[in-house]
């Protein structure tokens, strides 16, 4: 699981420091092979952007953990 994922969701200009230090971690955890500790981290993102109002990328980050989910699951 070391090999990025293209679900994995990248730190956007807009994101909040709470969010981007989030993906920051979940990216870290994905490269160390915990796939599904990355994903909680992302389902944080999620829950820091829907916090600071930004709604669009809560809501992208909520899908990319979903996807996440999914393939951790397939990998297993």
């Amino acid at each position: 699981m070391a090999e990025l994922s293209p679900n994995l969701p990248r730190i956007e200009a807009g994101d909040a420091a709470e969010v981007a230090l989030a993906l920051e971690t979940a990216r870290a955890l994905w490269t160390n092979g915990q796939g599904l500790e990355s994903v909680r981290w992302i389902q944080r993102a999620a829950e820091n952007a829907e916090a600071t109002g930004d709604d669009l990328r809560a809501v992208s980050l909520a899908r990319a953990a979903a996807d996440l989910r999914a393939e951790v699951s397939v990998a297993s």
